[in-house]
């Protein structure tokens, strides 16, 4: 009951800083969009050098890395740089009944979550708007590869 009442007060942080998931998920979004429209240049000079992959391909590939950046990727980093070590905050945690790593996990939770839901938004309009361009696997393999893939990163 405690971690659910932890993940509900770290949620009302992340949902009341919004703008700052915003600016994240802005990153993890032109990163790929980046990438995508490089190889898109590549592949449209030359088709040949591109045997197992198509545009299509490569568009799936870059939109479901917007997903898996905005729900993988953390940054926690200056949290616990700058406010645990360097200004002595660490010590406050030590006395506590839970261990600082769960509570670091319960914190960085929220904000995975809702920048994932950001890039799900995304991938689905654009899913929407160009639905012949993105290309999906359907097959149960593909499909547990993935969420494999995703439970170890």
């Amino acid at each position: 009951m405690q971690y659910i009442r932890i993940f509900a007060l770290h949620f009302q942080q992340a949902f009341a800083l919004r703008s700052r998931s915003v600016v994240w998920f802005l990153i993890a979004l032109l990163n790929p969009l980046t990438y995508f429209l490089f190889w898109s240049g590549a592949y449209a000079g030359n088709q040949a050098l591109f045997t197992q992959w198509n545009l299509s391909s490569l568009a799936t590939y870059y939109f479901l890395l917007v997903i898996a950046g905005s729900l993988l990727i953390v940054h926690i980093e200056e949290d616990v740089a700058h406010w645990d070590i360097q200004q002595g905050g660490l010590s406050r945690y030590l006395l506590k009944p839970f261990s600082y790593i769960r509570l670091k996990f319960f914190e960085e939770l929220p904000w995975r979550i809702i920048q994932g839901f950001f890039g799900v938004i995304i991938f689905t309009a654009f899913w929407i708007m160009f639905g012949s361009f993105v290309s999906v696997a359907h097959t149960v393999p593909a499909i547990l590869f993935a969420i494999g893939i995703a439970f170890c990163g």
